[in-house]
């Protein structure tokens, strides 16, 4: 059984990993650690913000960091990329559905020679609707030959939920890797649980074809 706390929990620090096929993935642990509080109710009509620290991520293959970040307004957290100067290059608002919304997992990976993909895993809140008590998204977006100037972002759909019952807390477990499933030298995003599973090839911007599901 997975833990929600464990899954979600903040830490203080920014785990970095590389398995067998050189995959980035960080787990975002105290994220928001440098944020803080505001309240401004004449101006921008914002009553709580909170910013994360940036975090230098290769977005675009060519070995030099962009910076990540995010913050949350009012409950709602939005992405923001920045390139090498920390010049903002791309924001965006996630939809919510429960309290404490957030990203907390970040997975690149160069998907062909022109290609690369980074993942987004996005909380979408704490609920008490039908007995669900929480969900995530899998959100991604895929530079292409380098260029940081018209980035758009993709919602691969709810990877888990959270459900209980008579024996407590559990959500099915779940699995995202890069495979060429399709076999046509491109590495395709596979979202699996157990022995089902989909996949999505990459065509272009924003635009990807689910190319097996089982």
């Amino acid at each position: 059984m997975l833990s929600l706390k464990w899954m979600i929990g903040l830490c203080p620090i920014l785990l970095f990993s590389t398995n067998s096929i050189a995959q980035d993935a960080w787990l975002l642990d105290d994220f928001y650690n440098q944020g803080a509080k505001q309240v401004d109710q004449k101006k921008e009509k914002v009553h709580y913000k909170k910013d994360s620290a940036l975090y230098q991520v290769d977005i675009n293959g060519d070995i030099v960091r962009e910076y990540i970040g995010t913050s949350i307004t009012d409950g709602v957290p939005t992405l923001q990329i920045y390139d090498v100067q920390k010049r903002l290059i791309f924001s965006y608002k996630f939809p919510i559905s429960g309290f404490n919304s957030h990203l907390y997992r970040i997975k690149r990976r160069k998907i062909s020679a022109n290609k690369t993909a980074t993942l987004f895993y996005q909380f979408n809140g704490s609920t008490n609707y039908i007995n669900t008590y929480g969900s995530s998204n899998l959100w991604g977006i895929v530079v292409e030959d380098g260029q940081l100037d018209n980035i758009k972002i993709h919602n691969f759909g709810q990877i888990w939920q959270e459900n209980k019952d008579d024996y407590g807390l559990y959500k099915r477990a779940h699995l995202v890797n890069f495979m060429d499933v399709n076999k046509d030298g491109q590495l395709d995003v596979v979202i699996s649980s157990g022995a089902v599973y989909k996949a999505y090839s990459h065509i272009n911007g924003s635009k990807w074809s689910q190319t097996y599901k089982k």
